[in-house]
């Protein structure tokens, strides 16, 4: 999006603790906005439009899927997190394209009405577009209160509960705390059943993964770590 000549100064400072959950979802709206053109079939990116509205279903599903990496508290602190519950959110409370459904006592969530869901997609691009060409810090604060921080504790503790239930998990390390840090991002989109990342650091220096419970601490008998 173009910034407004009107706007003294970069976005990222006049929105400050709320520009970067932002930009992620800016990334993730222009995304979901062009899955659904024509060229992206025509140049064999995708086979079809029923490509594109799988991908839509399984965005919904990242919203909740996401929940298993969040043990404690009822906020989110990753801003990708954070863009992806904000789309989710706004999808389901404002447009009603997306639902959450209960069966056997679980929690799914369901797109229920995909032109629904297209045109909330575009609403939501186009608004945070203009946010941050405007550097509209009111906007944006409440935008990511209302959709993008706040999950349902109850709601968190069934997914955690779900995915601990399941025998024997998959959980990921690297060498490198950089390497980690990209496979923790890179997975949390995937259908893969991997409950966390870890760095194993050997030789060298201190880093954050330092501060966080390691795969003794978490694993329990049954789980890999590859």
């Amino acid at each position: 999006g173009k910034v407004s000549d009107a706007l003294q100064g970069d976005p990222r400072d006049h929105l400050r603790e709320h520009y970067s959950a932002l930009e992620e979802a800016r990334a993730e709206l222009i995304a979901l906005h062009h899955v659904f053109d024509p060229k992206l079939v025509e140049i064999g990116a995708i086979r079809s439009a029923e490509v594109a509205e799988a991908a839509y279903r399984d965005y919904a599903t990242d919203d909740l899927y996401m929940l298993r990496r969040i043990r404690q508290g009822a906020a989110l602190e990753d801003d990708h997190m954070r863009a992806v519950h904000l789309i989710v959110g706004y999808l389901r409370e404002v447009t009603g394209a997306v639902e959450t459904v209960q069966r056997d006592g679980r929690s799914y969530m369901r797109v229920k009405d995909i032109a629904a869901m297209r045109r909330g997609v575009a609403e939501l691009l186009a608004e945070v577009q203009r946010i941050k060409g405007e550097g509209d810090f009111a906007a944006a604060r409440d935008l990511t209160e209302r959709f993008a921080i706040r999950i349902d504790p109850a709601l968190r503790d069934e997914v955690v509960g779900r995915a601990e239930g399941s025998p024997g998990h998959v959980w990921i390390a690297a060498d490198r705390y950089q390497d980690a840090a990209q496979l923790g991002w890179a997975l949390a989109k995937t259908p893969l059943d991997t409950l966390g990342v870890f760095s194993l650091n050997l030789g060298g220096r201190t880093n954050q993964y330092d501060l966080w419970p390691v795969f003794r601490q978490r694993a329990r008998e049954g789980d890999a770590l590859v």
